[in-house]
């Protein structure tokens, strides 16, 4: 979700904006989950990253509790990256990093 801070008040991008402002200083034009924004989410140096489009960060938000986007704990939403961490733990526990 891109931050909006010139949309009204209470709306998903003017929410998602605020709340990347406190978290990364800027807010406007900035991607993220409607809370984190992906620069500061995702690690640096990581040899593994993994972003999914279209998910929000909390359940509670007016698009995931109307039902228009999933968020992480949602069922198909657990399955991708609930997979994605399983292959690489044991990827680590074989020593393929």
């Amino acid at each position: 979700m891109r931050g909006d801070a010139s949309a009204p008040p209470r709306t998903p991008g003017r929410v998602a904006a605020d709340s990347y402002e406190q978290a990364f200083g800027t807010g406007d034009g900035v991607l993220g989950d409607g809370v984190v924004p992906i620069a500061a989410a995702l690690l640096a140096g990581a040899t593994r990253q993994l972003e999914l489009e279209g998910v929000l960060h909390a359940p509670a938000s007016a698009a995931a509790s109307r039902g228009l986007l999933p968020w992480y704990g949602s069922g198909a939403v657990v399955d991708v990256w609930l997979a994605a961490a399983l292959e690489a733990a044991g990827a680590e526990e074989r020593g393929g990093g």
